[in-house]
């Protein structure tokens, strides 16, 4: 039995660039899908915690009467069974010194839509007031600036944060435009003291969901089913600064859920052809351990055990980086747009558990149907190695005219590239795959910085980082990608590398032998890739509703291209040495 324990190990020092290689492959899935989808509720939940800090309201009621609230009406709010708190108040939509502006009158400071002061104090005495901060409408205003109000002076003692009011181009007025000054009293002196209650803030009972959730939306319009008719309801759904964060956090979970699944699907194809190939390499071993009497589930056990830690250490690693890291790096942005409140610690594990899952099944299902299939044969048939694969022509062969152009360097190239079906499919797939990322990383980041609709501007500022994060991980996972199936490439033909030295190939002829397949598999994943790409962004396009295909500059194809063969080439200077170190002698005694 230590025998058994001792292969392992061997198995796993023979194996563990491959191993690493793997692990690393799942780690950049796992942060990546874990990252990107926990951007979304990161952003929810923390404005969630800020506006229920802030008391907000579920409701703002306002009367058709133009004599404002009654006592008898806000008594009527105040003792319906589902109601919390009512603060009345009146608020005036104004042209004051040429500027769309908003007042609002409360009896005391509210206690509803709490606000937060940044800068000086709140009132402490009458024809005092406070303003509302700078925003991209809202101009500033200096403390202690008199301001003139219904033929009234106002001293500015303070200026504050309305947390119904968070987005930076600010809210709309009655009149539907930008409002560009927001002041706020809690006195009513004279005249002010007549003005009728215009407004009712109302909080409701029993919120148990995030505000920012249909089941949330689903209680608050049931509750106002059972209120009288005769009054208008808005919900937090009327605000603009709520509904345009909902929406662009929508957005965001599209561009979450579409390029993950692209992650993933290469992650478990190298993760599969990795199993496969290191099965097929140890039948030798498999049949020693059948012939000592080891069972078919401790076999099992070795080759799944490797998988399943690898996916284990990359879902530690990966979910600190995608759900800690990423969405650390990603939300400061969206200060371009919003007024952020302190990041929520909310931890969001869904999405990257998810892929961990996904991976790790996929990962068992194969290893499993691929040992079983081993086991089946009897040891004496495991010991003797599959024959190579016979050289057969390929389409090429029949167009007369450009086969004998071609050298024979060139022909011996094109041959072995269909000779190994598996690593042509698996290579074109898996750099298809990385070249499509990049191309919409790219073309993401292209309309992000040339976007002329301004009421898109925030989104397509908050888009510009995670195009960035696109970018970076799908060519990380081209360079690993690709040297992991290159190595097994290598370590399949080690024979075939090492004819070739014997027969005088000097290092670079026999590097170039590989490379030259690499560089044609890529030219071929790429061209694939590339429309694939396209299609992926067209269908971003449509959901984001920003920029189209016909906006993606020429030059974004062609870094596209180049940069995924930069990054191949990297592979080639890290996978130069692995063809050199082959042993001659060692390799040929297989023969």
């Amino acid at each position: 039995m230590k025998a058994f324990y001792k292969t392992v190990f061997r198995s796993i020092k023979t194996n563990l660039s491959r191993l690493i290689s793997v692990t690393i492959i799942i780690l950049l899935g796992i942060s990546f899908v874990g990252g990107l989808g926990s951007l979304s509720p990161t952003i929810r939940e923390s404005f969630d915690t800020f506006l229920q800090e802030s008391n907000i309201s579920d409701l703002n009621v306002k009367t058709t009467n133009t004599q404002g609230f009654t006592d008898d009406e806000i008594a009527y709010f105040e003792s319906l069974e589902k109601v919390d708190q009512v603060e009345a108040f009146t608020m005036l939509d104004l042209p004051l010194n040429n500027k769309e502006t908003r007042i609002y009158v409360f009896d005391s400071i509210n206690q509803i839509n709490k606000l937060t002061l940044i800068e000086g104090r709140l009132p402490e005495n009458d024809y005092e007031i406070v303003v509302e901060r700078e925003t991209k409408k809202i101009a500033p205003i200096n403390l202690n600036t008199v301001i003139s109000v219904m033929g009234y002076e106002f001293k500015v003692v303070g200026i504050v944060v309305n947390p119904l009011l968070f987005e930076e181009t600010g809210e709309y007025s009655t009149n539907m435009q930008y409002l560009e000054a927001v002041y706020y009293t809690f006195s009513r002196p004279d005249i002010l003291n007549l003005l009728p209650k215009t407004d009712l803030y109302i909080t409701l009972e029993n919120i148990n969901n995030s505000l920012f959730s249909d089941e949330y939306q689903e209680y608050v319009k049931s509750v106002i089913k059972s209120f009288s008719d005769d009054y208008i309801y808005l919900t937090l759904e009327e605000n603009r600064s709520y509904i345009s964060l909902k929406t662009y956090c929508d957005k965001i979970e599209v561009i979450t859920f579409i390029f993950p699944l692209f992650f993933i699907l290469v992650s478990c194809l190298v993760v599969l052809t990795t199993i496969t190939r290191m099965v097929e390499e140890e039948r030798s071993i498999i049949a020693c351990y059948k012939s000592l009497g080891i069972s078919d589930a401790k076999i099992m056990g070795k080759y799944i055990s490797y998988f399943v830690v690898s996916c284990l250490i990359a879902t530690i690693f990966g979910l600190y980086i995608g759900v800690i890291l990423l969405p650390g790096v990603i939300y400061p942005v969206f200060d371009v747009t919003y007024y952020l409140p302190p990041k929520s610690d909310y931890v969001y594990l869904l999405p990257g558990m998810s892929s961990f899952i996904l991976i790790l099944f996929s990962a068992l299902f194969v290893s499993i149907l691929v040992l079983r299939h081993n086991l089946k044969e009897v040891p004496a048939s495991l010991l003797n190695l599959k024959a190579p694969k016979a050289g057969k022509k390929i389409f090429l062969e029949k167009i007369h005219f450009i086969w004998k152009k071609l050298s024979f360097k060139y022909k011996s190239t094109l041959r072995n590239i269909f000779r190994y079906k598996a690593n042509l499919v698996m290579t074109v797939l898996s750099v298809s795959g990385c070249t499509a990322l990049v191309l919409a990383g790219l073309g993401i980041y292209s309309f992000s910085t040339n976007v002329n609709n301004p009421n898109m501007t925030g989104l397509s500022e908050a888009l510009i980082p995670i195009s960035v994060v696109i970018v970076c991980f799908a060519l990380l996972l081209c360079i690993f990608v690709i040297y992991n199936l290159t190595s097994m490439n290598i370590s399949e033909r080690k024979r075939e590398i090492a004819t070739l030295k014997v027969l005088g190939y000097r290092n670079l002829e026999v590097t170039s032998y590989i490379y030259r397949e690499i560089l044609i598999m890529t030219i071929i994943g790429i061209l694939f890739g590339i429309p694939m790409g396209c299609g992926l962004l067209s269908i971003l396009f449509r959901y984001l509703e920003i920029g189209s295909l016909a906006d993606v500059t020429w030059y974004n194809y062609l870094i596209t291209f180049f940069l995924v063969l930069a990054f191949i080439f990297i592979v080639d200077l890290l996978l130069t040495k692995t063809i050199l170190k082959i042993d001659m002698t060692n390799s040929l005694k297989e023969l």
